[in-house]
């Protein structure tokens, strides 16, 4: 009998030796109920090396009359966690699979007429609406499901962001500023932003996709982590657009305060099971946004 600090050393050779699939099953289950982590991921590592032969276990070809048997004597709370640690190693197996069909499909053809790759910062308004354009060809083209834009810098005085409200409003003090200050031009720096954010939705919205059309397939959150002239962390002014073919409703402004709080997390979570990628929590959530679901 080895002790368990060998058995972890010895593990992937046997695993490897015997390609005795439902023992390494039970191996996982023991070293689980032990703590042996060590043992534990030296078991799921084969596992997942097998994932061919762990599915047609899964159905029955790789079962042998002595395996049923044993399969059999478990007890009910052990025979559903080995059939859960095999639902896991299945949906892992589809998860690879899609992901290794997608990367290997080729783009579409696109329309690049018209981006200026050479823009300037001091053109504001066309610099923000070509970073705008590579986010939307990115998501057109399928080379990512997932990004982030930042369009102003919270921070950095040596970022030529600092100065976009000088150059479009004519505006004499920094950009970052105006959220703090709010001086007059602050409505029409707020108004300026919005119609290059209007600008993105609708290039999702005048681009068929199936359907309907991206923006009906695509979850758009566009907000500000500087809500009351002061960096805080709560009621943020947030915008959520598109998805309506996610289950997003929209046409509504919701206030989440009082008893109604509920921490911006929960929006996450929302947009993930919109996705097909549901989670149970993130962050701080304590579910999901159901005001914004149809």
């Amino acid at each position: 009998t080895l002790e368990l600090g060998k058995l972890t050393e010895h593990v992937e050779w046997w695993c490897v030796q015997s390609l005795d699939i439902f023992n390494v099953q039970n191996l996982a289950t023991v070293a689980s109920r032990c703590g042996a982590v060590q043992l534990l991921d030296a078991a799921m590592r084969f596992l997942i090396a097998n994932l061919d032969c762990i599915t047609e276990f899964y159905a029955g070809s790789h079962l042998s009359r002595q395996e049923r048997a044993s399969f059999y004597r478990l007890g009910k709370e052990d025979q559903g966690k080995v059939d859960e640690y095999l639902e896991s190693i299945r949906a892992l197996e589809k998860r690879v699979e899609r992901t290794s069909q997608w990367t290997h499909e080729p783009l579409p053809n696109v329309d690049t007429k018209g981006l200026n790759l050479e823009v300037s910062h001091k053109d504001p308004e066309e610099y923000t609406r070509c970073m705008y354009d590579l986010l939307y060809l990115a998501l057109q083209t399928d080379s990512t499901r997932f990004a982030t834009l930042m369009l102003e810098s919270e921070h950095s005085s040596g970022s030529e962001m600092w100065n976009y409200a000088n150059y479009v409003l004519g505006y004499k003090g920094a950009t970052h500023d105006i959220a703090h200050k709010r001086p007059t031009e602050s409505g029409l720096w707020d108004n300026w932003r919005a119609k290059q954010h209007a600008y993105f939705l609708e290039r999702l919205r005048n681009t068929p996709e199936g359907d309907g059309n991206m923006l009906d397939q695509t979850v758009v959150v566009w907000g500000s982590a500087h809500p009351h002239a002061s960096h805080n962390t709560r009621n943020y002014p947030i915008q959520v657009a598109g998805g309506n073919a996610l289950g997003f409703k929209h046409g509504n402004l919701h206030s989440f305060e009082g008893e109604k709080k509920v921490p911006l997390a929960n929006l996450f979570v929302s947009m993930l099971h919109a996705v097909n990628a549901p989670v149970k929590s993130f962050a701080d959530s304590t579910g999901m946004m159901t005001e914004l679901m149809g």
